[in-house]
């Protein structure tokens, strides 16, 4: 009987729990049901910036951008929900998403390389961001904080609702949706797509404007977290979106990866702020340790399949 196929996002789960036994076991405070808590809540955000980083990076471009909006959302919220959370939350969906737009644009339309087009935007974003408010201020009501973070006992459980339907979504389009497909086509290779008969400006730029809506919905769910807008507060969010896109098995090449690699991989992240907090790591030797975190995952992944015949 033929063992079946092994698939990378399975060694990032092994290496999560994994990962997990080894914090409860230096920390006892690491395994209570409040650390998790505060690990699902803190992965909520990220979950869904990585959701659109990973349509993009499967396409073969980034979004650096992606901080930025999350720091302009939070800053939009700030001012707008005072009046109308409705508005507020449109508001900063509508200039995410256009921010996104634009990326694609210039990225699938204009040829402009992708790292270039959401650098530019990103410092456009931030600037914004801080011409709006240039210190962490503003007011987010206390009613939509509360929905939010809503608890049932111990659990958070409109966080946890949160983060399983971005699983769940994100997942779904990629696998069982004509548009995945359609991702997987464009990343795998752009000309024969093209000849194929596939719009790939129409698809490039609808994966840039997605990964602007979903950063923009973290910007949205974090000003919740902190209830008030930060201009700096998002900045985090672009590297930690890369780290679990490529962490999570998806190749930068572009055509090959999955959102269920880069979910667990936002939980290894999230996991790690947690136990260096605990022990306290300073914040800038926690981007040390996440990067070699990320070398090392994806050395080990490498070396594994390698030695296996290039399984995937």
């Amino acid at each position: 009987m033929k063992l079946k196929k092994i698939t990378p996002e399975w060694y990032i789960y092994i290496f999560l729990f994994s990962f997990w036994i080894f914090s409860s076991s230096i920390s006892g405070s690491f395994r209570s049901v409040e650390n998790f808590s505060n690990i699902l809540c803190r992965a909520v955000s990220l979950s869904l910036v990585s959701l659109g980083q990973t349509y993009v990076i499967l396409t073969a471009g980034f979004d650096l951008s992606v901080g930025g909006v999350v720091c302009l959302s939070t800053v939009i919220a700030s001012v707008t929900m005072g009046k109308s959370i409705v508005l507020g939350i449109a508001l900063v969906v509508l200039a995410g998403t256009g921010i996104g737009f634009i990326n694609g644009l210039g990225v699938a339309r204009f040829k402009v390389n992708s790292f270039i087009m959401t650098f530019g935007t990103m410092v456009i974003a931030q600037g914004l961001a801080l011409l709006i408010r240039d210190y962490p201020g503003g007011y987010i009501p206390s009613s939509y904080i509360n929905s939010l973070l809503f608890q049932a006992g111990s659990v958070p459980l409109t966080p946890l609702v949160l983060f399983m339907g971005t699983f769940l979504g994100g997942e779904l389009v990629l696998q069982k949706r004509n548009f995945g497909r359609l991702i997987y086509a464009v990343g795998g290779s752009e000309e024969n797509a093209r000849k194929a008969g596939i719009n790939t400006i129409l698809i490039k730029t609808s994966v840039y404007a997605i990964s602007g809506l979903t950063a923009s919905l973290g910007g949205l769910f974090l000003a919740a977290e902190i209830a008030c807008g930060d201009p700096t507060v998002g900045g985090v969010y672009m590297f930690d979106s890369i780290t679990a896109v490529v962490m999570g098995g998806t190749l930068l090449t572009g055509g090959r990866g999955n959102f269920k690699g880069t979910i667990a991989a936002v939980l290894i992240i999230s996991s790690i702020g947690s136990i260096l907090n605990m022990k306290g790591v300073d914040i800038w030797y926690q981007n040390v340790i996440k990067g070699l975190l990320l070398v090392t995952v994806v050395a080990a992944r490498s070396i594994f399949l390698e030695k296996r015949g290039g399984i995937t």
